[in-house]
């Protein structure tokens, strides 16, 4: 096999090892929108439960069961724990969402840099 040839096989491996780091980082990067998105639903839910108890403490007053047992004051506290734990996790996902944005346009960018280099080989290959 000559030389150039062995650049291009050397070349071609590079693209599907490149091609393959890419698609894991994508994937990666996929996972992490998911789960930002399972979270702020739970987050709304949890939002339009509360807004759904304020309404139905506006209409039964002060004869509620749970609100005479004290049981509204410990499930709002519930509530408001909950809610901040998933805004924490929640602004770490959207932390980790940007370093794997910036791991994938590497990814991108050293797939792409391949590319371009196996299209220049080939063009100095035709007559």
């Amino acid at each position: 096999m000559s030389r150039a040839g062995r650049e291009m096989r050397k070349l071609r491996d590079l693209e599907r090892i490149a091609g393959l780091i890419l698609e894991e980082e994508l994937a990666a990067l996929d996972r992490l929108a998911r789960e930002q998105e399972e979270i702020c639903q739970e987050i709304n839910r949890l939002r339009d439960m509360a807004s759904d108890r304020a309404r139905a403490l506006l209409e039964c007053g002060a004869e509620d069961p749970a609100f005479l047992a004290g049981q509204d004051q410990t499930w709002r506290r519930w509530e408001e724990e909950r809610r901040a734990l998933l805004n924490n996790r929640l602004a770490r996902l959207r932390a980790n969402h940007e370093m794997q944005k910036a791991k994938a346009s590497l990814a991108f960018g050293r797939a792409e840099a391949i590319r371009k280099l196996i299209g220049q080989n080939e063009a100095r290959k035709k007559p």
